[in-house]
Order: C-alpha cells, then sequence, then structure tokens
C-alpha cells in the first residue's frame, strides 16, 4: 500500500497537485514549486468548526497571518518544523512548537 492509501485507509484526505516547473534562464536547471499555503489556509477556514487542533507541519512566516486568526476564534495551534526553518513568529504564536528533527526516530521508523 502507497503512502496516500495508508493515509486515506486512516481516515485522511490527502489533497495533491501537480509541480510546477519554472525555467530560469540564468540557470542550468529548472524550479519545481508545488506551494500549498493558499489551499491550507482556506481549507482551516473552511473546516474551523470540524476541529480545535491546527497542526502546521511548516515553519513559513506566510502562515503567520492564518494563526493569529486561529488564535482570535480560541484554536490551538501546533508549529511542526525544523530549528533552523522556522520562523521566530510561528514559535511565539504557536501554543507548541516542536522541532520535527527530534522525531527522526518515529517518523523514519521501518515497518517489521
Amino acid at each position: 500500500m502507497g503512502k496516500c492509501g495508508m493515509l486515506t485507509a486512516k481516515g485522511f484526505r490527502v489533497v495533491t497537485k501537480p509541480i510546477k516547473v519554472i525555467h530560469d534562464y540564468h540557470n542550468v536547471e529548472d524550479i519545481r514549486k508545488a506551494n500549498f499555503d493558499v489551499e491550507i489556509a482556506v481549507d482551516a477556514i473552511r473546516l474551523l468548526k470540524s476541529y480545535d487542533t491546527f497542526v502546521l507541519f511548516s515553519g513559513d512566516s506566510d502562515f503567520q497571518y492564518l494563526c493569529q486568526y486561529l488564535k482570535k476564534v480560541k484554536r490551538t495551534i501546533i508549529v511542526f518544523s525544523t530549528r533552523w526553518r522556522v520562523s521566530k513568529e510561528l514559535v511565539k504564536i504557536a501554543d507548541y512548537y516542536l522541532d520535527i528533527g527530534k522525531f527522526k526516530s518515529v517518523f523514519l521508523k521501518k515497518r517489521v
């Protein structure tokens, strides 16, 4: 069973989108992007009545505005990110900040 199948079987809805390829004329390699910032923000607001804790796997300061709103409407915010890639703003606004590097053994656990 693939990763998406396993998540779906556990009740998660998996959202994907095509990778955008941007040709950079100054470099040899193309730039590949698949930002989900807008999708995450829209879903967080659209589904507001169905959760009390928002778990964000990002350290991007672009989510500060969303998190400020979620705090105003009394949602708990948990931010997972790497220590060196998390914005000060998210650490400050989050109820809990967790350095994902400390969970490496959990996330990379091999199935037997």
